[in-house]
């Protein structure tokens, strides 16, 4: 009986032991949550530190390129004012001379329009004939410059189809860029000439798409190429008229590269050199000449190169049979595409110079008889009448008296 009090003391003291127990384990679970509010709250705090100086940044970089755009605006009225300091001493005659204003904002010149008027404003602006074009070949819209070129209105102009007010036709024409777009679905550009539009004309042709992609129409832009194509033609005629000058030529022409190296020949050349063209093709031009001056040549071709003098020389060449020839060689340097080209026409002078050395060989001959007779004392002059070797010519009177041929 009296060990039953003790038993229950130490029951409740246990179980008093597992209620202090069970109180730390929630104490901590407590301080941890506290601690985890704590780090949640410093990750806020944090987090709105790191939102602050992301806004600060943002700011300074804003005030930065404001910075930048005020220096900017800055230099720019600098050389305004400087432009119009030097349009005021060039003089109020000058054509082009006036100010622009001090202010830095630009005028809005599109400000009370609406987006159409601005549409046709840019539309009217450009220089080249536009038109929009349906797929059924309507004219939906034509600016300005077309419109004085086809002599009507754009609201005349629109609705109506474009082979008939452009072509004067009933149908496309066969070369129309915008029937080739309708098959092909790309941009299409062709060249040609349509009077109504004023000449040659460089048409280039754009598919308009709807929203999901589809062709709905096009934009046909023609230039006018007037000017190009008479340059075009000029050039033509220019470059028709060298070749034929060039081939028909009757003496020859060779073209060398600053190397010495034939790229170009006419036909007078082949016959000069008694080979073909494709022979004097790719040689150098030390080969034309006779092998012992070589050397020579090739000198007189360098100095030319470096000094692009004009060359008027007598030289001497050789044919591909072998045989010498004379000429008068005119070189120059000419520019072809950028390149320095050296320029060589050959005159023919070999008769000239045989018949010139027979001429000269023929006086020399005559002046070696005239020393001889210089030296002789013809006797028919000084010996009496009776004198034998003169005396059969003075009776027949068939023959000249032999000392007559040195007088």
């Amino acid at each position: 009986m009296d060990n039953e009090p003790k038993s229950n003391d130490t029951h409740s003291i246990q179980s008093d032991k597992e209620c202090l127990e069970k109180e730390c384990v929630q104490r901590e679970c407590l301080e941890r949550k506290c601690v985890q509010r704590e780090c949640l709250e410093k990750e806020c705090v944090q987090r709105e530190c790191l939102e602050k100086e992301c806004v600060q940044r943002e700011c300074l970089e804003k005030e930065r390129v404001q910075r930048e755009c005020i220096e900017k605006e800055c230099v720019q009225r600098e050389c305004l004012e400087k432009e119009c300091v030097q349009n005021e001493c060039i003089g109020s005659d000058t054509q082009y001379n006036y100010c622009r204003p001090s202010s830095t904002a630009s005028p809005n010149i599109l400000k009370g329009l609406s987006n159409e008027q601005q549409l046709q404003m840019i539309f009217d602006a450009a220089d080249d004939l536009i038109a929009i074009i349906d797929m059924d070949h309507r004219i939906v819209r034509i600016n300005a410059p077309m419109a004085r070129r086809l002599g009507c209105t754009p609201e005349e102009a629109s609705g109506k189809f474009c082979y008939e007010i452009v072509h004067n036709m009933t149908s496309p024409p066969d070369f129309c860029p915008h029937a080739k777009l309708i098959l092909s679905g790309t941009k299409e550009i062709a060249e040609g000439f349509e009077d109504n539009l004023g000449g040659n004309l460089r048409i280039t042709v754009t598919p308009i798409e709807d929203e999901n992609g589809k062709i709905i129409g096009s934009v046909h832009v023609a230039r006018d190429i007037n000017q190009a194509k008479q340059m075009e033609e000029a050039v033509a005629l220019s470059e028709k008229t060298f070749s034929m000058l060039f081939e028909e030529n009757r003496d020859a022409i060779l073209w060398a590269d600053t190397q010495g190296y034939i790229i170009k020949c006419n036909g007078a050349a082949a016959k000069l050199f008694d080979c073909s063209r494709e022979e004097l093709l790719g040689i150098h031009q030390t080969s034309l000449h006779p092998p012992d001056k070589k050397k020579r040549y090739r000198e007189l071709f360098i100095q030319n190169i470096k000094a692009k003098k004009h060359l008027n020389v007598e030289v001497e060449i050789i044919t591909g049979k072998g045989m010498i020839r004379y000429v008068n060689l005119i070189s120059t340097i000419i520019e072809v595409d950028g390149k320095e080209i050296n320029q060589g026409i050959f005159v023919d002078i070999t008769d000239d110079k045989r018949a010139q050395e027979d001429l000269t060989r023929e006086m020399a001959v005559n002046r070696a008889l005239a020393d001889i007779a210089s030296t002789l004392t013809p006797p028919c002059h000084e010996a009496a009448e009776d004198a034998p070797w003169c005396r059969g010519s003075r009776q027949t009177r068939r023959q000249p008296c032999l000392c007559s041929m040195f007088l």
